[in-house]
């Protein structure tokens, strides 16, 4: 039989050091995750998940009514003002008071690409 993990750990030299808060210039506010997995703006709670608890978030209005949250470089989805919900993508939002043109206009303007993380080789 082997030695148990007690027996051949031994801790790390280095001091841990967390990284910074992370910065979103070109977004119009932040936003803590709670532990419950939502982010506040003024009295709404949008429903986003656990995994970001605690993480800042950055949320960008590319609507009079619609707001795009990204995590870092990862824009995470949408959220309009009638809605408690994130959406991935701006087909799946209800953009019922918007116009077609508005919607490009929209897209254009936020030069959205939802980013899915590709494997390099």
């Amino acid at each position: 039989m082997g030695a148990y993990p007690g027996e051949i750990y031994t801790p790390s030299p280095r001091a841990y050091a967390p990284s910074a808060d992370p910065e979103y210039p070109f977004h119009d506010r932040t936003a803590r995750v709670t532990s419950c997995g939502r982010i506040c703006i003024g009295n709404r709670k949008i429903n986003l998940s656990q995994v970001f608890v605690g993480q800042i978030l950055g949320l960008r209005e590319v609507n009079d009514k619609t707001w795009l949250v990204s995590y870092f470089d990862y824009n995470l989805g949408f959220f309009d003002n009638s809605n408690q919900r994130l959406y991935n993508h701006l087909s799946g939002i209800e953009l019922n008071h918007l116009t077609r043109m508005n919607r490009k206009r929209m897209v254009g303007a936020a030069r959205i690409e939802l980013a899915t993380p590709t494997m390099s080789t």
